[in-house]
């Protein structure tokens, strides 16, 4: 007991860190766990807890003098009483307890059903098998957005199961040319062409802007939302694709590990993301969508659904802290295009993370950073941070949906929200035949931070991405400049020239 009291008054700095960190790991997902409700109504008690440790450690013990003639000393912030010593060993031990099953009811949100491309494949990733993993990527990246059939043909093939958005295009423009083409001989059929006027033209028109209409809805009502699913060859994927599609596709040669371990991350957030739109969107119909005129239970649709176009998601490159400051801000200003692996994949050399390693103790306080984005949340030695973009056309009104279903799936927080207008009538939506039902559609680009633990991803990481991530040295012991593995250098968007509403820090 002597030596438990002496540690506690030695070190009590070091340990509340410990836990802080840990619980403050686990307030990440709190209010997204829906295994514990009893958490939820406990997310105060670690701080009442710790306030209660520091007002126990606050008696002041008054020491002879080691002279006679010397005034008494006086020490504080120590405790001498044995009752005080169990008290604090049962608060310790009920935050230890509290903090131990966060963390692992966190590890299993963010471990589960994380499977890889191909068996086996980190971290020594067998030359064998790598091109196997390449197809099985673009294989994967098409089930995203295909619908329950190739989901499950997906899952017969590979082993990998996957959500779906059950995705699809409107009718091209030829196929409403020869069907407006049939109504109109269809209509003039009973109508006597020379006799008619401009009223009786005016009412033919406006009968076939219905017939179309109709067809269009009766197309949108195959879909859960608008994507374009085709990537063809993803050494030349379909400009359409709304996937960011990594180099691990587009390249002819055998990906090196670290571009596997991209395109396995990558792959991972694009799962998280789509199990999100698929949730809000109701993709497996399990809410009630009220009946037609005729009685009949309406099915979930890109004419119910809150999010009704996908058309863009990528990865922002980089670890955020580490060799990014983020997506944040970045929105905001002119980025280059990354469709079709236009990044440098080169994982032959490359600088340490900008933060330097991150090999400091479990024990070292978090410091947040708001440069990063509002969660203040930067890769370091407990978890990895990665930024994603997504632009979709979506419902204002129903925009809460979209967010909830985000923050619900995998520790996501939606971290920027660029809303612009939407004119559903003009050339990018009518003109294009895309058809949104009901409600005020716009055009709404986020910034979706993600969360990996790095209590089991280090395990599976090659030496290159551990190297890159600052787990390990580089093999000669120092670092050496040069391509970087994830694109742009190790920041992002090519340069910082200002964070919009976080800040005017240019010049990186």
């Amino acid at each position: 007991m002597k030596n438990v009291i002496t540690w506690i008054k030695a070190n009590p700095i070091t340990v509340l860190s410990a836990l802080l960190i840990v619980v403050s790991v686990g307030f990440m997902g709190w209010i997204k766990l829906v295994k514990a409700p009893a958490m939820l109504r406990a997310a105060t008690q670690p701080q009442q807890d710790i306030s209660r440790i520091k007002a126990l450690q606050g008696q002041t013990l008054e020491v002879p003098p080691a002279n006679a003639d010397d005034p008494a000393e006086e020490i504080s912030g120590i405790t001498v009483s044995p009752p005080v010593v169990e008290v604090m060993g049962q608060i310790f031990g009920g935050l230890n307890r509290e903090a131990d099953e966060i963390e692992k009811t966190i590890r299993e949100i963010n471990v589960s059903g994380r499977e890889l491309l191909v068996d086996g494949l980190f971290p020594d990733t067998p030359a064998d098998i790598r091109f196997t993993a390449k197809i099985n990527y673009g294989k994967a990246l098409q089930a995203l957005l295909g619908g329950v059939a190739q989901a499950e043909a997906l899952a017969s093939e590979t082993g990998i199961q996957l959500p779906y958005l059950n995705a699809g295009i409107p009718i091209d423009s030829e196929e409403i040319g020869i069907f407006m083409g049939q109504q109109q001989a269809e209509a003039l059929q009973s109508r006597d062409v020379e006799t008619m006027t401009d009223a009786d033209r005016k009412q033919l028109q406006g009968e076939l802007r219905r017939e179309l209409m109709n067809r269009l809805l009766e197309h949108a009502q195959r879909f859960n939302i608008y994507a374009d699913p085709r990537l063809g060859d993803p050494r030349s994927p379909n400009q359409n694709f709304p996937l960011e599609v990594a180099p691990l596709a587009t390249e002819t040669r055998s990906p090196e590990p670290a571009e596997l371990w991209e395109g396995q991350l990558q792959l991972w957030i694009f799962e998280d993301l789509v199990q999100a739109i698929a949730l809000a969107n109701d993709v497996a119909n399990t809410q009630d969508h009220g009946t037609d005129k005729d009685g009949n239970q309406i099915e979930s649709s890109v004419l119910t659904a809150p999010v009704k176009r996908l058309v863009e998601a990528s990865v922002v490159p980089g670890y955020v802290g580490l060799h990014s400051l983020g997506g944040v801000g970045t929105l905001k200003a002119a980025g280059q295009q990354r469709r079709g692996g236009s990044r440098s994949a080169s994982v032959t050399s490359y600088g340490p993370p900008a933060g330097g390693l991150t090999n400091q103790s479990r024990e070292t306080k978090l410091s947040d950073n708001f440069h990063y984005g509002p969660t203040g949340r930067g890769s370091n030695q407990l978890f990895d941070v990665r930024h994603a973009r997504l632009r979709v056309h979506a419902d204002y009104q129903r925009l809460p949906e979209l967010f909830n279903a985000i923050s619900q799936t995998n520790l996501m927080t939606v971290l920027d929200v660029q809303v612009n207008a939407l004119d559903v009538y003009g050339p990018e939506v009518m003109g294009q035949f895309y058809v949104y039902g009901a409600g005020d559609i716009v055009d709404v680009s986020l910034i979706v931070e993600t969360i990996w633990l790095r209590d089991w991803t280090k395990d599976l990481m090659p030496d290159t991405v551990q190297q890159y991530v600052g787990l390990i040295e580089p093999a000669d012991g120092s670092a050496t400049p040069g391509g970087d593995p994830f694109g742009d250098g190790g920041y992002g968007d090519g340069g910082y020239g200002g964070y919009g509403d976080y800040g005017g820090y240019g010049g990186y």
